[in-house]
C-alpha cells in the first residue's frame, strides 16, 4: 500500500521518494510536495528512511582500507615512525594484505544499493579520508605522497620494468588527489573535468571506465613502490599507506573487471603487473603473484602483442607501453621457465603467428619526461637498451634449459637408427653452441653499464640519480646471469648432459664445477650495491633461494668434506644476504638449512 503523505512525525524532515531519487530539495508539504505537483506525479513516502551515521557498506570499504595499513604492527605514533628512522621498513602481514582480495564487489554493490560509479566514488572518498588520517603525523599531503611514489618508480622501478609514462602518471595523480595540497586550487584539474563528474557520468561509459582505470593504476603504482622497494630511501609514510593503496586499487579494478577484460589496454596489463609485484614483495609467496601475472599474460596474448603489426593501430605512447609490458611479461616468463618455478605461458609455439615484435621501437616516444634534467637523453635510451639485453639473456637461457629438459624425451627414447643417432648429435652440437654463446653474453652488455662514473660536466646529483638506476640494471643482469648459469649446469648434470658444457662426467669434477659457479653467484650477489638488491626485491630473492636450495642439496649429498664445508659457507653467505633484505622468503631457506 502506498503512502501519499509523510509518516507521522516525519513531515518536514524527509524528502518524498521522487525528490530523493532526483536529489532535489523537497518541501514535504502534504499531501503533495511542490515538485510533484508541478510534475503531476504521485507524491509517496515508501522508501525507508536512511539511518544516520556511517553506512554498513561504507564501513566495509573503510575496513578494507584501514586494516590493510594499520593492522601491520606499525604504529604511526611510535617513535620509530619518523621520516628516515627505519633503514628497513617493517614487513607487512600476509593475511592482512590478501584479505581485500576476498571482497566481492557485487556484494558491496548490493549492500550499498549503488551503481558501480557510486561505489567507485565512495571508495575514492574513503581512501582519501584514510590516507589523510595516516599521513597526518607526517605533515605531507596525499598529492605529494603520490608524486614521491612516481619519482621513486621512475628511478628504481622503470629500469627493470619500463611500463609507466611519467607525464601521464603525474597528471592523473594531480587529477585524482591534487586538491588536498595545502592551498590547492582547481587549477590542478585538466580539461577532462573533475574526476568524480567523469566517474558519475553514466552516459559516457568509456570515459567512466577510463577514469576508474586511472584510479586503480595510480593506487597500484603507489602500492608497488611502497611494498616492493625496501631500500632506505623509501620514506616511512609511503610504506605505511601502501596497503591502503593496494586495497583500493584491487577493489576499483574489480568494479570494471568485465569491461576491462573485454576492452583491454596498456593499463589493464600494467595494473595487474603492479598487483602481482605487490603480492610477491609483501608475502614472499608466488602463488597469488603468478595468478595475477597470468591474467596479464592472457590479456597480452588476447591483444596479440607478439605481432609487430598490431602496434600500428595505437598512438605512440600506448604502443610503447604495450610493447614494454609485453616484453616484461615475456622475459619474466622465460626466466621462470628457466628456473623451473612454473611452466611457459608465453612461448613462441603458442602464438598463432611468429614472434615479430621488436624489443625497442627506434621511433618510440619518451616515457620519462625529457625536460627533467635527471632524465636528460640518452638516459631512457640506455635504460631500454639494457632492458632489451636482459631479455635476450633470459630468452637464451630459457631456450637452452628447455632443450636440455626435452633432449632425453626426444632423442634418448624410441628408435636407435642411424638417422636418430645423427639427430642426437645435431641437437647436442646446437645445445653446446648455445651454451657457449650464453657463457659469453655479458661481453655484449651495453657499455654504459660498465662505466657509471659519468662525465665531468654532469652534476653529482644527476650522475648519482642516473647511476642508481643503471646500478639496479647492472646488478639484476649480473646476478641473474650467474643464477641461470648455475641452473643450466645443475640441469645438465640432472639429465646426464654435462658433455655439452665441455665438462667431465665424473661426479667429483661436476661437484667442484658446481661449487665454482655457485661461488660466482654468491660473489656477484655480494658485489652488487645493497640498495640495488633492495630495489629489485623478491625476484632476486627467488634466485637466491633457488641457488641456496641446490647448495643445500649438495652439502647434504656429497661425500667430500671439503666440498660440503664450502657449500655450507656459501649457503651461510646467502642466508646473510636474505636476512639483511628482510625477505619473506628467507625463513623457508633458514629453516631447511643445516646448522652452520
Amino acid at each position: 500500500m502506498q503512502s501519499s503523505s509523510p509518516l507521522p512525525g516525519t513531515a518536514g524532515k524527509r524528502a518524498c521518494d521522487s525528490c530523493r531519487r532526483r536529489k532535489v530539495k523537497c518541501d514535504a508539504d502534504p499531501p503533495t510536495c511542490a515538485n510533484c505537483r508541478i510534475s503531476s506525479i504521485d507524491c509517496t513516502y515508501n522508501a525507508p528512511p536512511k539511518r544516520r551515521g556511517p553506512k554498513p557498506g561504507s564501513m566495509a570499504l573503510t575496513s578494507v582500507l584501514s586494516n590493510a595499513s594499520t593492522d601491520r604492527g606499525y604504529n604511526v605514533n611510535s617513535p620509530g615512525s619518523s621520516f628516515h628512522h627505519h633503514a628497513f621498513p617493517p614487513s607487512p602481514d600476509t593475511s592482512l594484505y590478501l584479505q581485500h582480495s576476498a571482497c566481492d564487489h557485487r556484494a558491496t554493490l548490493a549492500a550499498l544499493g549503488l551503481h558501480t560509479s557510486q561505489v567507485a566514488l565512495r571508495l575514492h572518498q574513503e581512501l582519501v579520508q584514510e590516507l589523510k588520517r595516516l599521513l597526518s603525523s607526517f605533515e605531507i599531503s596525499i598529492s605529494d605522497t603520490v608524486q614521491t611514489a612516481i619519482t621513486l618508480a621512475c628511478q628504481y622501478l622503470f629500469p627493470s620494468a619500463p611500463i609507466l609514462h611519467e607525464g601521464r602518471f603525474r597528471a592523473d595523480g594531480l587529477w585524482l588527489f591534487g586538491l588536498d595540497r595545502p592551498g590547492g586550487t582547481r587549477n590542478n584539474e585538466d580539461a577532462r573535468g573533475k574526476w568524480a563528474d567523469v566517474v558519475c557520468n553514466d552516459s559516457e561509459r568509456s570515459s567512466q571506465v577510463q577514469a576508474i582505470r586511472a584510479f586503480s593504476l595510480i593506487a597500484g603504482l603507489c602500492a608497488a613502490v611502497g611494498l616492493g622497494n625496501r631500500r632506505p630511501g623509501v620514506p616511512d609514510f609511503l610504506v605505511l599507506v601502501a596497503g591502503c593503496f593496494l586495497g583500493a586499487s584491487k577493489l576499483s579494478l574489480r568494479l570494471i573487471e568485465e569491461q576491462d577484460i573485454n576492452h583491454p589496454n596498456s593499463s589493464s596489463l600494467i595494473v595487474r603487473i603492479f598487483h602481482a609485484q605487490c603480492h610477491q614483495h609483501a608475502t614472499g609467496e608466488t602463488v597469488v603473484a603468478t595468478f595475477l601475472g597470468g591474467q596479464a599474460r592472457l590479456l597480452a596474448q588476447d591483444l596479440r602483442l607478439y605481432d609487430e603489426s598490431v602496434y600500428s593501430k595505437y598512438d605512440p605512447i600506448e604502443a610503447q607501453l604495450l610493447r614494454s609490458a609485453f616484453w616484461l611479461l615475456y622475459t619474466a616468463d622465460q626466466a621462470a621457465a628457466a628456473l623451473q618455478s612454473r611452466p611457459f605461458t608465453l612461448y613462441d609455439s603458442l602464438f598463432d603467428t611468429p614472434l615479430t615484435v621488436k624489443p625497442v621501437d627506434e621511433s618510440t616516444t619518451s616515457l620519462l619526461d625529457p625536460s627533467n634534467p635527471r632524465h636528460a637523453p640518452p638516459f631512457e635510451e640506455r635504460l631500454l637498451a639494457a632492458f632489451a639485453f636482459a631479455h635476450r639473456m633470459r630468452s637464451m637461457a630459457a631456450e637452452l634449459t628447455l632443450g636440455i629438459r626435452l633432449f632425453p624425451r626426444r632423442h634418448l627414447e624410441g628408435c636407435n637408427t642411424e638417422e636418430a643417432t645423427l639427430l642426437r648429435e645435431v641437437e647436442l652440437r646446437r645445445l653446446s653452441e648455445l651454451f657457449v654463446s650464453f657463457s659469453f653474453i655479458l661481453d655484449q652488455a651495453p657499455p654504459h653499464l660498465a662505466d657509471l662514473g659519468g662525465s665531468d660536466r654532469e652534476t653529482d646529483f644527476i650522475r648519482g640519480y642516473q647511476g642508481e638506476s643503471f646500478l639496479v640494471q647492472r646488478s639484476q643482469i649480473n646476478v641473474t646471469f650467474h643464477c641461470l648459469r648455475f641452473t643450466i649446469l645443475h640441469q645438465c648434470i640432472e639429465h646426464d648432459l654435462a658433455s655439452i658444457m665441455g665438462f667431465s662426467t665424473q661426479p667429483m669434477t661436476l661437484a667442484v664445477k658446481k661449487m665454482e659457479i655457485g661461488r660466482d653467484f654468491v660473489n656477484a650477489l655480494e658485489d652488487a650495491p645493497f640498495s640495488a638488491l633492495q630495489a629489485l626485491g623478491e625476484p632476486i630473492v627467488e634466485q637466491v633461494r633457488h641457488v641456496g636450495s641446490i647448495l643445500l642439496q649438495l652439502s647434504q649429498s656429497v661425500s667430500s668434506e671439503t666440498i660440503r664445508s664450502h657449500a655450507d659457507l656459501y649457503l651461510s653467505r646467502l642466508i646473510n644476504v636474505l636476512s639483511r633484505l628482510d625477505s619473506k622468503a628467507s625463513d623457508a631457506l633458514v629453516q631447511q638449512s643445516v646448522p652452520l
